[in-house]
């Protein structure tokens, strides 16, 4: 499974220039246990759901529909708000100056600005090469050795607490 972005996105997300995304959040979508979730219509069991995004799963970026990944990503953490509520430290993350640069580009891309559509924020972290292991390629976060993903904060926060009760 991938995510599509705009072929111009691509390098700014190999960089690392670009660590956030949106997607408008369709009817039947919402957030429950670190997962974006989708109802399927089923009339013998209506309540059930398929995962759509999830914290801590990789997927291929997809430079458009129908295109090879050239690249995986890992969420890193999801959320759900109105677009309009995008800050700085969030329109630097999604690879633009400011949340006006970012909201003239996504008037271009939707040709429309409606700030109280709800959207999908979802952060993620490129994965490099770390290399392979009995011809399986190993990953990592761009960020590993800095630990700023939040995984791995996570990850060590929680051992650090586990570690507090030996």
């Amino acid at each position: 499974m991938g995510i599509m972005f705009k072929p111009v996105l691509i390098d700014q997300i190999k960089s690392g220039n670009k660590r956030m995304t949106r997607r408008v959040l369709k009817p039947d979508q919402f957030l429950f246990d670190n997962c974006i979730k989708a109802w399927i219509p089923n009339k013998s069991n209506p309540t059930t759901t398929r995962v759509v995004y999830k914290v801590g799963n990789t997927y291929a970026v997809q430079p458009g529909r129908g295109k090879l990944g050239v690249g995986r990503l890992i969420i890193t953490g999801l959320r759900i708000e109105a677009l309009g509520d995008i800050t700085t430290a969030d329109a630097r993350l999604e690879g633009f100056t400011d949340e006006y640069a970012f909201s003239s580009y996504w008037n271009r891309l939707y040709n429309s600005w409606r700030p109280q559509t709800q959207v999908i924020v979802i952060g993620f972290d490129y994965l490099v090469s770390n290399g392979e292991i009995d011809g399986v390629p190993v990953l990592r976060p761009m960020d590993y050795d800095n630990l700023t993903s939040k995984i791995d904060r996570l990850e060590i926060a929680d051992l650090r607490y586990q570690e507090s009760f030996k």
